[in-house]
């Protein structure tokens, strides 16, 4: 990744177009977005994430209140978990070794944030225990009253779930609730609602998921919340949806959803709601249908480097095929099962 501060490039108080980044041709995993707090012409800066210059001269621009310097959640979500995973501990590495040659805490919100990505990616790539390790080390870097705390424990409540524990999950969410709450934080409400729902679905309460879900997905639209918080849930929708045997309904969502994929753009969430396509076809009886779709899903999934995704997908297509009592389960769930 490259971040440039271009010479005159953020001489005006309002602009915010200080990134110049090139992470996809990188391989880099890791996205930074820089923010201009007031002006700051004539500075320049070439920040390499892994490379000579990184963390400590973005720490000087942050302590002079210049700018804020703050890693962006896509980078975990284009596919590639392998190299997400090498990318955030990379940028943690770097963090905690700037923080004990300087002494400097300040960037034990950017070591959090990290920490809270790197637990997500972790996740997504089925390892619960690295990821419940990970993210209660992150929330020992935040603060009790900064932003990143509501989001960890959310994160670290969808971890400990998937190991068995929903007793735990629940209160980690009351927690990060209280705090959204309080800081009126309205988007992270409904990152725990959200994680409220999957644990409804765990518990087998399938309807009461999918009214939750389907009052979220208005929450978001009111919010103008961005494409891929809104991708998240009428994924979940569709999906609980289609176990609820709803295919009606659940066509309804994937075509809201479609627009939203196109803008935020993302691999692995086009190859998940092509598997949920192919299951809308499966249920109405479309099977050759459903079977191509399946295909184009794990094409798709390749293309994001989810290699345990594909093979899901292509044993769903190979069991529909067969016609050895097709299940209709979202593939994403086996993946990471």
């Amino acid at each position: 990744l490259v971040v440039l501060l271009q010479e005159d490039g953020a001489d005006e108080a309002g602009d915010r177009g200080l990134v110049g980044e090139d992470a996809d041709h990188l391989g880099a995993a890791l996205d930074l977005s820089v923010h201009s707090l007031q002006r700051v012409g004539g500075v320049q800066l070439g920040a390499v994430l892994g490379g000579e210059v990184h963390v400590g001269r973005a720490s000087e621009l942050v302590d002079t209140g210049l700018v804020r310097v703050e890693p962006t959640p896509l980078g975990d979500e284009r596919g590639d978990l392998d190299t997400a995973v090498l990318g955030f501990q990379r940028g943690i590495e770097l963090a905690r070794r700037e923080v004990l040659e300087s002494g400097d805490t300040s960037l034990d919100d950017v070591t959090a944030s990290l920490g809270r990505r790197l637990g997500a990616v972790l996740s997504r790539r089925g390892d619960y225990a690295g990821a419940e390790g990970v993210l209660r080390e992150a929330l020992e870097h935040s603060s009790l009253d900064g932003p990143q705390r509501a989001p960890i424990l959310v994160a670290l409540a969808h971890a400990v779930a998937q190991r068995n524990r929903e007793r735990e999950a629940y209160r980690l969410l009351g927690q990060a609730l209280e705090l959204a709450y309080r800081d009126d934080a309205v988007l992270v409400q409904a990152d725990v609602q959200l994680a409220l729902a999957e644990l409804r679905r765990r518990e087998n309460n399938v309807q009461s998921a999918i009214s939750a879900l389907a009052g979220l997905a208005t929450l978001l639209g009111e919010q103008g919340a961005g494409a891929v918080r809104c991708c998240h849930v009428y994924l979940e929708l569709a999906d609980a949806q289609l176990d609820a045997d709803d295919w009606h309904a659940a066509e309804l969502s994937l075509a809201r959803l479609r627009p939203l994929l196109d803008e935020a753009g993302i691999p692995h969430m086009r190859a998940r709601a092509l598997s949920l396509r192919a299951r809308v076809h499966a249920a109405k009886g479309e099977h050759a249908r459903a079977v191509a779709l399946y295909h184009e899903a794990a094409e798709v999934a390749g293309v994001a480097g989810a290699a345990e995704f594909v093979a899901s997908l292509e044993a769903e297509a190979r069991e529909l095929s067969e016609g050895s009592g097709y299940k209709g389960v979202d593939p994403a769930r086996n993946a990471a099962s």
